[in-house]
């Protein structure tokens, strides 16, 4: 786990290349307002069982280095957000977004379709808006 400010130092340092293709980055970003941790090149990750395993490590490192707010997610709710992730970008939507996955405390319970319809809102918004 590290923060925005380790990412940057490692990436300034060239030691983010040196990590390996088995390393898996995740950004503790839960003293921002929204509490969120967010795994990058999240869609390397496709098994379900590895996901949880992450997803364990993550709720082991959370509630031995508390935050307030509190981060608030359940290991079935990051494996399902993580996978509808990996799904979007398999399938060309939003890839930039969706090549990590954002775990904040909003997201909390929402379901696939929620967030597909928030994207289809959005794209809905901008074919109007590019449309005047």
């Amino acid at each position: 786990m590290v923060t925005h400010a380790q990412l940057r130092e490692l990436r300034e340092r060239g030691e983010l290349a040196n990590l390996g293709d088995d390393a898996v980055v995740i950004l503790d970003d839960r003293a921002a307002r929204d509490p969120n941790m967010q795994i990058r090149d999240s869609i390397r990750i496709m098994t379900p069982q590895l996901r949880r395993e992450i997803a364990r490590i993550m709720l082991d490192y959370d509630a031995s280095h508390p935050v307030e707010p509190a981060w608030q997610r359940t290991a079935d709710s990051i494996e399902r957000e993580w996978r509808l992730h990996n799904i979007l970008y398999r399938l060309g939507i939003q890839r930039a977004r969706t090549r990590d996955c954002d775990l904040n405390n909003s997201d909390e319970g929402r379901t696939a379709a929620a967030f597909l319809m928030g994207w289809v809102a959005k794209k809905l918004r901008e074919w109007r808006a590019s449309a005047h």
